[in-house]
């Protein structure tokens, strides 16, 4: 069995985000960090405190910084020491600090995308949102992961 990304789903980020880049390539040619990082916070910013919008924009957030981090070659094995996201802070609270860890000045562009990421997980783990699920079945719906 061949060992391609698309039998490993979400186990391996590096290996998921350089294949997500080689399949959208060109939609990424000729545009700056900033273009691409302003569609994720976009994302973000139209969630709504409900499952329905948590299901369907959460996971496209992340698949976004995904195919970032694939088309800057980012390593995507750190770890958050500790979150910024927290079941004590409301929900926008929340939504706005992943939003400001994205758009951060205080980072490389590798460390925001790759916190921004592990932010997500956390914030999905808060909501209830089984993020690997719901971020695989959008990859498997776009016929992306077999």
């Amino acid at each position: 069995m061949e060992n391609t990304v698309k039998n490993k789903k979400m186990k391996d980020l590096n290996e998921l985000a350089k294949y997500l880049f080689e399949y959208k390539k060109v939609k990424f040619e000729g545009r700056s960090f900033e273009e691409l990082v302003l569609e994720v916070i976009v994302e973000l910013s139209y969630l709504h405190n409900n499952v329905n919008s948590l299901k369907s924009r959460l996971p496209v957030a992340y698949i976004k910084l995904l195919e970032i981090a694939g088309y800057y070659k980012f390593d995507m094995n750190r770890i958050a020491t500790q979150h910024i996201v927290n079941n004590k802070k409301s929900f926008e609270e929340n939504i706005y600090a992943i939003i400001r860890e994205i758009a951060s000045f205080k980072y490389t562009k590798e460390e925001a995308v790759n916190y921004t990421l592990l932010e997500i997980k956390e914030f999905a783990k808060i909501m209830n949102i089984e993020l690997e699920v719901e971020v695989n079945t959008i990859l498997y719906l776009r016929n992306i992961l077999k």
